[in-house]
């Protein structure tokens, strides 16, 4: 019986490692969109309006 609780135990702390793993993963991904929309946002700033960039005619 103990070795149905150990490998049930196991099986929860593998699915509670995931989940954090999870997390990290989508924390770093909003921290790296996040870091891109700014660096777009102050591109577009320092743009001069109607200076003929790309798709501009």
């Amino acid at each position: 019986m103990t070795y149905l609780f150990v490998a049930y135990a196991i099986v929860w702390i593998g699915i509670f490692a995931y989940s954090y793993s999870l997390g990290r993963q989508a924390q770093r991904l909003r921290e790296q969109i996040e870091a891109l929309e700014a660096a777009l946002g102050s591109r577009q700033e320092t743009a001069a309006p109607g200076a003929g960039g790309p798709g501009e005619a």
